[in-house]
């Protein structure tokens, strides 16, 4: 019971890094392609 439940956290965390490094390379990317084209 548990161990199934810090799995269920562990996912979460994960998953919610994976979009916040997703969402920090999209900006950067973003903001590089801005810089280039200005």
């Amino acid at each position: 019971m548990i161990s199934k439940l810090l799995g269920g956290i562990a996912n979460t965390l994960v998953m919610a890094f994976m979009i916040v490094v997703s969402f920090a390379l999209a900006s950067f990317v973003i903001l590089t392609a801005y810089e280039i084209v200005r």
